[in-house]
């Protein structure tokens, strides 16, 4: 049986980005996903319940916590509702490019890695009110050779670079910078679980993609 992914998206008053988000998540060549979005808003008028009606993707879930509460938390509820063998984050500016998940099977189905790790390619508007205009879009390299699956690191090694500050953040390579973090990437569920039960929570303040990465590499 295929690997499951859940696909999370925890947001407050993005909802245009929501829209364009699930648009690339539709083109999905891999089907064996579900859609998580954690709305996570103040302001009604701001949900983007209706961009995720509208998208109408099959197995997804539209989460609203109670009331509202800080980000890292909107975080850890959205995780409570995934069900897949491996979980990614998506801020609500980042987009799937097609093939994501299709790449990441197939990366899988050879070494079943309790992280796996992505570089991101980025897009600027001309104009930086109207995000969606026209723009310079740069491709991003990874490290990983054009005829290779992917390249294994050392979880050890990345937490010492980045627990040392041996090498500032405008000095890191694109995959130096993605590695260990669960929204440049995906974390198994057996390894979700392992920080659950030492560590209560995956997600942390101040930072959940930064606490996340430290204690999925210490772990």
């Amino acid at each position: 049986m295929s690997l499951k992914f859940s696909i999370i998206i925890p947001t407050r008053h993005r909802p245009v980005f929501v829209r364009e988000s699930l648009k690339y998540i539709a083109l999905q060549t891999y089907t064996n996903f579900e859609v998580i979005v954690c709305d996570n808003y103040i302001d009604a008028a701001l949900s983007c319940k209706v961009y995720f009606d509208e998208a109408n993707i099959l197995n997804s879930k539209y989460v609203r916590p109670d009331s509202p509460i800080g980000m890292v938390e909107n975080w850890n509820v959205a995780l409570e509702q995934a069900t897949g063998d491996y979980v990614l984050y998506l801020t609500d500016k980042m987009f799937l490019l097609p093939e994501t998940l299709t790449r990441l099977a197939s990366a899988l189905s050879t070494c079943r890695a309790d992280i796996v790790s992505w570089v991101d390619d980025k897009f600027t508007s001309i104009d930086s009110e109207l995000y969606f205009a026209s723009g310079l879009y740069l491709v991003s390299k990874s490290q990983v050779p054009d005829d290779d699956e992917f390249v294994s690191f050392d979880p050890l090694k990345e937490l010492s670079i980045r627990g040392d500050a041996e090498i500032s953040r405008e000095h890191q390579s694109t995959s130096t910078y993605s590695r260990g973090k669960i929204c440049f990437g995906c974390y198994s569920r057996d390894l979700i679980d392992r920080i659950k039960l030492k560590y209560n929570r995956v997600f942390y303040n101040i930072s959940p993609d930064y606490t996340s990465m430290i204690l999925a590499l210490t772990e």
